[in-house]
């Protein structure tokens, strides 16, 4: 372990609190105290890389997996590995399922009716190692400019 002054050892503290807007009380709350080691190999340098961005266009891709996401709301990440370059991209989309969210659109795309009160297994409608076409747009973003597959073009593969 690094000693006093010395830069390969620093502390982090965390302060984590829940609060329920609803009842108005706290449900949690702590400091998380976690040592961070630097990693003394790296040292503070980063080694540069080449650029993977799809310019617009139409592309082919394999489905490499799917997550769920709960923070900061339910949304599905899917995610799809181009396959010419070798790159990944992802969906984010709500999970929400109608006919007219971006959920329900790709459902429809991959041959799903979409009903009120059905159950729809994502994984199971979407299935990983699907071979997909899908569209690149940019997304120009307050952090620069990204590659996005447009969710309503994600589509399997005939």
């Amino acid at each position: 372990m690094g000693k006093r002054g010395d830069n390969s050892f620093k502390k982090v503290v965390v302060k984590i609190v829940v609060f329920d807007l609803r009842q108005k009380k706290t449900l949690l709350d702590f400091n998380l105290k976690n040592p961070v080691r630097r990693n003394e190999k790296m040292g503070n340098t980063i080694k540069g890389e080449k650029s993977n961005k799809l310019p617009t266009g139409s592309y082919e891709g394999v489905v490499e997996k799917i997550e769920f996401k709960e923070t900061p709301y339910k949304y599905t990440e899917i995610f799809v590995k181009e396959s010419t370059k070798e790159v990944t991209l992802k969906v984010s989309i709500p999970t929400k399922i109608t006919e007219d969210t971006a959920l329900g659109i790709v459902l429809t795309n991959f041959g799903s009716k979409i009903e009120v009160n059905k159950d729809y297994d994502v994984e199971g409608i979407v299935k990983v190692g699907t071979k997909v076409s899908f569209e690149v747009e940019d997304d120009v973003t307050d952090r620069g400019t990204f590659a996005r597959i447009k969710s309503e073009t994600l589509k399997p593969k005939k």
